[in-house]
């Protein structure tokens, strides 16, 4: 049976396009990061160095900001002795973006960008925790970053973020987590940026930043 052009061509046509999909689709699978590399996006420092740290934070606090910033001074000066691993603790009860904010920077995170996001929020903190409504300044922060917008406005409005995000408040209340920002420093737990501080100086000699 003899096939006509015209359907050569349509059968090549459809097998272009079955192509071109799949090969969209394995790429974007391979861009995906897993749960593992979602929460390593969070991380920053030296794995194996002698300090660790976990921070439970909630981005509206005005001492966890206080507290991140002098976590990034350290880690900038002494980066093979510090590993610092950020964890979410949302206080929606007084703080009206304390939830949207923590989602956000997720997905800022799932595509590998939470860090350069974190610190450009925090440097808009004054606007956006005026706004009634943020998200089209988050937005614009992802835009500045070149992530992939629609997947970070998809991820955004996933109940399932906003689940991942309480459940790991849930995570840290168990841990004995009761108030904002809380660190976990070689398994001790503190509370506020003073008394980080002051650990932090008794491991490298008094040195105050």
């Amino acid at each position: 049976m003899k096939i006509s052009k015209p359907a050569v061509t349509a059968l090549v046509i459809v097998a272009s396009v079955v192509f071109i999909n799949a090969v969209r689709l394995l790429m974007d699978r391979a861009r995906r990061l897993s749960p593992s590399q979602v929460s390593a996006a969070r991380t920053k420092g030296n794995p194996r160095a002698p300090i660790r740290i976990v921070e439970y934070i909630d981005f509206q606090c005005p001492g966890c900001i206080s507290g991140s910033l002098l976590l990034k001074e350290y880690i900038e000066k002494y980066p093979a002795q510090i590993y610092l691993e950020l964890k979410y603790y949302p206080l929606s009860q007084i703080h009206r973006h304390a939830l949207k904010t923590a989602v956000y920077s997720e997905c800022a995170a799932r595509q590998n960008n939470f860090w350069p996001f974190f610190y450009t929020m925090l440097e808009k903190r004054s606007v956006w925790e005026r706004m009634i409504n943020p998200d089209s300044l988050f937005i614009d922060i992802a835009k500045q970053l070149r992530l992939n917008i629609p997947k970070f406005q998809s991820c955004a409005e996933n109940e399932k973020t906003k689940t991942d995000v309480l459940n790991e408040k849930a995570e840290g209340r168990a841990r004995g987590v009761q108030s904002t920002p809380t660190y976990f420093l070689n398994g001790k737990m503190l509370t506020g940026p003073k008394p980080l501080r002051e650990e932090l100086e008794k491991f490298f000699k008094g040195d105050s930043l």
